[in-house]
């Protein structure tokens, strides 16, 4: 089973967030997971360097929903997180808007995990590259 984030990127620039499960194994996996998806440690990096990611406070209900993966299928799950860089000490609004501590750059990592099942599922370091 392998997770990887999903990026999709935005205009501003941004990127929201979503997570690709993949099952590479030769039998079927399923697990609980909760959504919306929150990838709660994520960390990022710019160039080999870790930057600060500031994470407002969010409080929201979940909901459980099954996953399961025949061998060899895929499936993506949306998250509600929406990534933007630092310019002039912005403060956005709204607990879905993470903040990292840069000027937009030409491409940043991403890391963190998720649980599935109770269990963490690590999300592979993501390189994702802005327009």
């Amino acid at each position: 089973m392998s997770a990887r984030f999903a990026p999709h990127p935005g205009p501003r620039p941004s990127i929201s967030l979503g997570i690709e499960l993949e099952n590479s194994g030769a039998e079927p996996w399923a697990a609980t997971i909760f959504q919306p998806v929150v990838p709660w440690d994520l960390r990022a990096w710019v160039g080999g360097e870790e930057v600060r990611v500031r994470q407002p406070e969010l409080d929201l209900q979940v909901r459980p929903r099954p996953v399961s993966l025949a061998p060899g299928e895929r499936t993506e799950l949306a998250s509600p997180i929406v990534l933007i860089f630092e310019e002039d000490g912005e403060r956005p609004d709204s607990p879905f808007v993470w903040v990292l501590a840069t000027p937009p750059p030409d491409a940043v990592d991403l890391e963190a995990t998720i649980t599935a099942s109770g269990e963490p599922l690590p999300l592979q370091r993501t390189t994702v590259r802005l327009p």
